[in-house]
Formats: C-alpha cells, structure tokens, sequence
C-alpha cells in the first residue's frame, strides 16, 4: 500500500513515482454512483439462470419492465435495494412492493407469481468497493500508453484487474442473499413480504430456488390432496357451490396470496389429472 515502494517477484525498490496502486486507489473514489452501480448491474445480468423459474427480471427501472403473466418469475432488485433484519421497511421491500402492486399505470393481475432477491445492506457497501476498485484498474489499463508505464507497471495493472475481476464476481454473488416472498395468512389481510436470508457465493438464483423448494413456497408437483385441502378452504361450499372450472381456479391460484405458489399451471393439470385417476379420489 506504500505509494513509492514497487515489487515484482521478490525484488522490492523505491521509485520517486506514484506506484499504480496509489493511482488506482486514487482513481477509485473519483466514480459517480450511477457508474459503479451499472457494473454491478452488467455483472448481474450475466449470473447464468437456470431453470426453477419461469422468468427472470434483472434490476428493472420501471415496473413496466416486469411483464405481468401467469409464470413463476424472479425480480433481482438493484444494487440500491438493499434489505437487512429490521422491524422498519426497507428499501428492498418498499421496491419489492411497487413492483408487486403494479404493471405500469395498471394494477398487477398475477402478484403470486413474483419472488424478489436483494443485496444485503452490509455486503453491498463492500460490493460497490469492489466494483470502485475494478473500474480504477479497468481505466489504468485503458490508459497506459497515455500513462507511459513500463513492462513492470503493466503486468502488475493486468495481475490487479484480472484479481479484481474475481473479486466483483464474488461479492455480487454474496451479497444478494435475501429472497423476498410475497405471502399472505389470511384474504383479509394485506401481502407480507416473508424475508429470508440465503448466504453463499454460489449462484443465489440456485440458492433462491432450493430455499423456495423446502419451504414450500414454490411448487414444481402438487398433491391431489393438497389441492382439495385448498378448494375446501377458499373455493367451494354448501353457498357456492361444489363446482369450479379449471381455468377460473388457475387464476385464483396465480392472482391471490394466500393460495400456493405454483410454478405454471401444468403443475394444476397434473394435480388434477393425478386426483381423478386415483381408485380413492381426494
């Protein structure tokens, strides 16, 4: 961290200039928030998806960017949208919720469709630190003929970057480590969000997805039994009626909170099909 004292290999000297490490930790406060946050972003827009969710939603400026269909999709909220363990609302929930609430100037139809994930308030200080530093380096590299930097300086400015690299890399995978689950107890009580925290490094588009599968928060196969559990409860009684269409209860499932979360509606289908072909039908 000297500012005069170069190392390569094990030879270490004193120089009467600036090594580059002073430069790039120079160049590092000089970003503009909107810069470091669209790298942070670019970065997230290439975490490799997979297949537990319909849909994937990276960081949208509008709610008009969430398309509103009857598909299990995830919302990874922008860098700023940090959540943390309070009894206040956050700035993750606060976006989570208008996301959730509308499509555009139009009412969201399908809310029980949407999950959120979001950075952790603590982890995203270091995060945007990392992205600070990657782009010093980044700029260093970009400049070192105008720089005039010897074989010694450059081979160190792409050792620092590649480091750098790996080091955003991680901090944007441990740092979104929230998942955001709208649910709802009871139909006459306002969506919650349910927060949960999934640490690690790995993808957290894996990790979001295990944490709804064990908690049954997002559903890939459907118990016949389950489903009639539920049409008992809020569909059908002596009132009204033993009959609804298949069609009309998807989309009370995909609509309302307080329904299961299904992944898309051949998981319906298939609870049915399988509740119909049993020898004891539920």
């Amino acid at each position: 961290q000297l500012t005069y004292l170069y190392t390569d290999g094990t030879r270490y000297w004193y120089d009467t200039r600036p090594t580059v490490n002073k430069l790039a930790r120079d160049r590092a406060q000089s970003f503009r928030r909107a810069k470091v946050n669209a790298v942070i972003i670019d970065r997230l827009k290439d975490i490799s998806k997979n297949r537990d969710f319909a849909a994937f939603h990276v960081c949208p400026s509008h709610s008009s960017d969430v398309v509103d269909e009857d598909r299990a999709r995830v919302v990874v909220l922008d860098p700023t949208s940090t959540h943390k363990r309070t009894t206040y609302e956050t700035e993750a929930e606060e976006n989570a919720a208008r996301l959730m609430e509308s499509r555009g100037s139009s009412q969201r139809l399908y809310k029980n469709m949407l999950v959120f994930i979001a950075p952790d308030e603590n982890d995203a200080e270091a995060l945007r630190a990392a992205a600070r530093s990657y782009l010093a380096w980044e700029s260093i590299r970009k400049e070192r003929d105008q720089l005039n930097l010897d074989a010694q300086q450059r081979r160190q400015v792409e050792t620092s970057l590649e480091e750098e690299d790996e080091t955003l890399d991680l901090r944007v995978r441990s740092a979104y480590s929230w998942l955001l689950v709208p649910t709802q107890p009871d139909p006459m009580e306002p969506i919650e969000l349910q927060a949960s925290r999934i640490s690690g490094d790995d993808n957290f588009y894996d990790r979001a997805a295990r944490r709804l599968r064990n908690d049954g928060l997002l559903i890939y196969q459907w118990s016949p039994d389950i489903l009639r559990m539920e049409l008992d409860k809020y569909v059908w009684d002596e009132e009204r009626g033993w009959e609804v269409g298949l069609k009309q209860l998807w989309e009370y499932l995909a609509r309302y909170c307080y329904f299961p979360r299904l992944f898309d509606h051949e998981v319906l289908v298939q609870a049915v099909e399988d509740g119909v072909t049993r020898l004891d039908p539920p």
